[in-house]
C-alpha cells in the first residue's frame, strides 16, 4: 500500500480543495455569511447601604440570612430579578447588591417599599461609574498635590 502523493491531486499540501494557493475562495465559491455578535447588558444592579438599615440588620443578623430573605422575596415579587444578591465592601462601606434583567424593574424596585425590609433602601448601582469616580478622585488628588508643591 502506498500513501497518496501530492502529485496525484495537483494541489499544494497546505490548502483546502476550494481554496486557491493564496487561501482565497476560488471564483465559484460563495463566502460564508458574516456572523455579527452583539453584547447586551442584561444585569442592572441596585445597592443598599447596610449601615443605614438598623431595623433590617436587627431582623437578619447574618449576611447569609439577609441574602436569602432578599432572594426569596424578590424572586416571588419581580419577574426580572436574577436572584443572586451579594455583599460587597466592609464596615460602613458594606453594600447589599442585587441584580435585575431590566433597568425598568430595577428602578421600580428602588422606588418601592417592602415591609419585610422596612429601612433597606436601594438605589441604582453601577460599579463602572464607581470605578470612574474613584479614578477621577485619584487624578484630582494628584493634580492638587502637584499644584501644592509648585506653590510651596
Amino acid at each position: 500500500m502506498h500513501a497518496s502523493s501530492n502529485k496525484d491531486k495537483q494541489q499544494p499540501i497546505n490548502t483546502l480543495p476550494n481554496m486557491d494557493i493564496n487561501s482565497a475562495p476560488s471564483g465559484n465559491q460563495i463566502p460564508d455569511p458574516v456572523v455579527i455578535l452583539s453584547i447586551t447588558r442584561d444585569n442592572f444592579q441596585a445597592a443598599a447601604a447596610l449601615n443605614a438599615a438598623p431595623k433590617t440588620l436587627k431582623k437578619f443578623t447574618t449576611n447569609k440570612a439577609l441574602i436569602e430573605a432578599v432572594n426569596n422575596l424578590f424572586l416571588e415579587t419581580y419577574e426580572s430579578y436574577i436572584g443572586k444578591a451579594r455583599m460587597t465592601g466592609s464596615g460602613n462601606a458594606k453594600r447589599l447588591v442585587i441584580y435585575f434583567h431590566t433597568a425598568k424593574a430595577r428602578d421600580l424596585y428602588a422606588s418601592s417599599f417592602h415591609p419585610e425590609l422596612p429601612d433597606l433602601v436601594f438605589h441604582a448601582h453601577d460599579p463602572h461609574q464607581l470605578r470612574s469616580n474613584k479614578d477621577l478622585q485619584i487624578i484630582q488628588v494628584t493634580i492638587f498635590r502637584s499644584l501644592l508643591k509648585k506653590i510651596t
